[in-house]
């Protein structure tokens, strides 16, 4: 024992002339006291566990000596209990000696095979990842958990000194009183008694302070813990994964690269024939089939490759995760059913056909589980939408003479009290500029909800006009030529490039009201001159009127009439 003592003594020193050389003057004298308490605290360890061997293996002499005598079976069951429990203490303390000078502890015992239920199974597969989590706070929980311990010990060991204080000072205090010598029996029974849980006290105190002292001196710093776990992802786990990812994306890339050409072979038959619609209606189907096999084949692939390098735990995280979203998916599984008839172009929308999408017509370019939407008279006319938002929708096929939007950019339309130019229309907004320049932005549904007039594809100006029943008889004959000669003297004289545009012009009968008889002033004009239109029906207006002052035709107003009785 002296002997093992001199060689741990002579090994410290000399780690503190190995490491004194790379160290300054101060930090040796440092290093140098701390190793020598250290080897101090080691040393008294050492003693005491030797102390408690020699004692321990007294006591197992002891017992096996008295149960090879022949005793009663109550007697001889108590000492087996107790040279099994002597025994137990005995080795421990054994291994806490070797620990002691070796700082490696040799007392955990070694896993047996035993029958474990699927709960047990999943936790050992498990068990590697989160380890390697509680990794990161393996020091500090051990750490924490050792001084609860030891303020605990402390407070009680505080409790105990205590109590033997008092105690002493009882049996002092009853020492001289003759009358209480049962008394005093009693008390040096229970001062002995709480001297041994001082005593017992006190060395878990010492082994916890050594616990402390050793993982302190053995503690890494949170980024050696973080590097060395990278590191060993990277190396181990990480390397896995990434071949597997490799794998995956190479298996996946090929199968990709070759759709075209292996669906063409598989519908060569089916390509060569006259039966275009059928081809077109199979073609999409066996692409979204082809793609998921493809997919399954490079994961499964993948898993394999992992399966190969025995990294079990990448096999199993991979495969709970993939189960779970499987399983966590099965309520989607009807919308996901029905999605997948429109991305196999066989629900109620199909490619190539016109939709109405939040109130403005489309063209489905193309379905997949992201579908296209086309406008040709849109700018940017393009949308990229999800397929659940076309569930409940329905398409058509395309009538060629059909237009996509009532107007164009540039066009001059009218809608209610709107009148202006198109200046820009996409599939958000529609910007409309007037006359004055003043511009206007409508929602690209609610400007297509009012139906509007586009005036570049031509207009009329159409307004009715009423006379005096006094002019019924020269109403043919004088007032109609009249207005008609005088409107389309005035209106090429006031708006030259009116001539070139004017289709058709006429003034004819409208009706026998019931104040008036009304005229219709019809003209209709090409689009070239859409911005003119509210000056036109000013300016035709005011020249009906220059006729009736010229020629002293009446024009008649709203009026009640009044009849007296007599």
């Amino acid at each position: 024992m002296k002997f093992s003592l001199f060689l741990a003594f002579l090994l410290n020193l000399q780690l503190c002339f190995a490491q004194g050389t790379e160290l300054d003057a101060k930090q040796i004298v440092g290093e140098g006291k701390e190793r020598i308490s250290s080897i101090e605290q080691r040393r008294e360890r050492l003693y005491r566990f030797r102390k408690e061997l020699i004692v321990l293996t007294e006591e197992i002499k002891t017992l096996e000596k008295e149960l090879s005598s022949d005793i009663d079976m109550v007697s001889r069951i108590q000492k087996e209990a107790r040279l099994a429990k002597i025994k137990k203490e005995h080795s421990d303390s054994k291994y806490k000696f070797i620990q002691t000078i070796t700082d490696i502890d040799l007392s955990q015992p070694l896993g047996t095979n035993k029958q474990t239920s699927f709960s047990d199974d999943i936790k050992q597969i498990l068990d590697p990842v989160l380890q390697t989590f509680k990794k990161i706070a393996q020091k500090p929980r051990e750490i924490q958990e050792l001084n609860e311990e030891k303020e605990k010990i402390e407070s009680r060991l505080a409790d105990a000194k205590n109590a033997l204080a008092r105690l002493k000072t009882f049996r002092k205090d009853i020492s001289t009183d003759k009358t209480l010598a049962d008394l005093k029996y009693k008390v040096a029974s229970s001062q002995k008694k709480v001297k041994q849980i001082v005593d017992e006290l006190s060395q878990k105190q010492e082994d916890i302070t050594f616990d402390l002292n050793h993982i302190e001196e053995h503690e890494e710093s949170i980024v050696t813990t973080f590097s060395s776990i990278i590191f060993d992802f990277i190396t181990t786990k990480g390397k896995n994964l990434v071949l597997a990812l490799l794998i995956f994306s190479i298996i996946y890339w090929l199968f990709r690269y070759g759709q075209e050409k292996v669906i063409s072979l598989m519908l060569f038959k089916v390509s060569d024939s006259d039966h275009k619609d059928f081809y077109d209606w199979l073609v999409r189907p066996t692409r979204v089939i082809y793609s998921v096999f493809s997919f399954l084949i490079a994961f499964f692939t993948a898993i394999l490759t992992l399966y190969v390098l025995n990294d079990w735990v990448l096999v199993t995280i991979i495969l709970f995760t993939f189960a779970a979203l499987i399983w966590s998916s099965k309520q989607y599984f009807p919308i996901f059913f029905e999605q997948s008839k429109i991305v196999l172009n066989l629900g109620a929308v199909r490619e190539g056909e016109r939709l109405i999408y939040n109130g403005i017509p489309w063209v489905i370019e193309s379905l997949g589980y992201y579908c296209r939407l086309v406008n040709p008279e849109l700018e940017g006319g393009s949308l990229r939408i999800n397929t659940k938002e076309l569930l409940n929708a329905n398409s058509r096929k395309v009538n060629p003479k059909e237009p996509w939007f009532p107007c164009k950019t540039g066009d001059w339309v009218e809608a209610q009290d709107l009148f202006g130019k198109v200046v820009l229309q996409t599939p958000d907004q529609v910007v409309i500029e007037s006359i004055g320049g003043e511009r206007k932005y409508l929602a690209t549904a609610d400007f297509f909800s009012l139906q509007p007039k586009n005036l570049t594809e031509g207009f009329c100006v159409d307004f009715p006009f009423g006379f005096d029943y006094q002019h019924q008889k020269i109403l043919f004959e004088q007032v109609i030529p009249a207005i008609q000669g005088h409107i389309d003297q005035r209106v090429v004289e006031d708006y030259p490039q009116v001539k070139q545009c004017l289709k058709k012009g006429s003034v004819e009968f409208l009706q026998a009201g019931a104040h008036s008889l009304d005229i219709r002033v019809f003209y209709k004009f090409s689009g070239e001159i859409a911005q003119l239109k509210p000056a036109l029906i000013r300016s035709m207006q005011k020249y009906v009127v220059e006729v009736c002052n010229a020629q002293g035709f009446v024009i008649p107003f709203n009026q009640m009439t009044v009849h007296m009785q007599s």
